[in-house]
């Protein structure tokens, strides 16, 4: 599991996931802050290992989203 958003990474690159239970503290930091500075909140839960890893599923999805290397 690699992303771009561990803490230390200046540079935005795309890095391994060494600590999966380190990376939930740090996307849920980053939901809190979303919902606190949003008009429409969004609640959602994040689960460690499900049938689908939605970790791995929300990392691939932000891959969309993150310009200038956003690939659809």
């Amino acid at each position: 599991m690699y992303c771009d958003f561990t803490p230390k990474n200046e540079n935005k690159l795309y890095v391994e996931v060494e600590n999966v239970d380190k990376l939930r503290e740090v996307i849920e930091g980053h939901l809190e802050e979303f919902n606190n500075m949003s008009k429409k909140p969004m609640n959602l839960v994040i689960f460690r290992f499900v049938v689908c890893d939605p970790i791995t599923f929300t990392l691939s999805s932000l891959r969309c989203f993150d310009p200038p290397s956003a690939e659809a």
